[in-house]
């Protein structure tokens, strides 16, 4: 079952590598008027900038997930990226004006003691050289939320 194709524009063809002309398809989850948002934020940590963060982590954050997960709930939901930087990760994080965040290991650490979030999942960073990619074993990200963030 793919259905959710046919309410896509056009193929995401950029470096993060998301291909949103054809994602599956999942049986509706329905919407509690008190349980689901319209709109989930996700912060991302810009530590390279937020022209970088932007080009490197929209399409998978905001139109990846609104397309695919968000499809799953009736009505539908998305998702919206929000860059941070230390300080409005901290403000941000504390004030619940974000739903869930993509840290590097060092910002997940300082979270989780101060604000007791927990992580959902970890990724393994890769590089490119020379044309080669190679996978990173020592350093990556994690996306996280709050505990009591339902």
């Amino acid at each position: 079952c793919r259905s959710t194709s046919s309410r896509l524009e056009e193929k995401m063809d950029d470096e993060s590598g998301v291909d949103l002309s054809n994602p599956p398809c999942f049986q509706p989850i329905p919407k509690g008027a008190d349980r689901h948002k319209d709109v989930y934020k996700i912060g991302v940590l810009a530590i390279r900038g937020v022209e970088a963060a932007f080009k490197q982590y929209n399409n998978t954050f905001s139109q990846f997930l609104s397309h695919t997960a968000g499809q799953r709930f009736d009505p539908p939901i998305a998702f919206e990226m929000i860059d941070l930087n230390w300080q409005s990760m901290y403000e941000m994080t504390e004030a619940n004006d974000i739903d869930f965040t993509f840290v590097n290991s060092a910002a997940a650490t300082c979270l989780t003691a101060e604000y007791s979030t927990q992580s959902l999942t970890t990724i393994v960073g890769s590089t490119k050289k020379n044309g080669k990619r190679y996978n990173m074993s020592k350093f990556g990200g994690l996306v996280i939320t709050r505990a009591e963030n339902d």
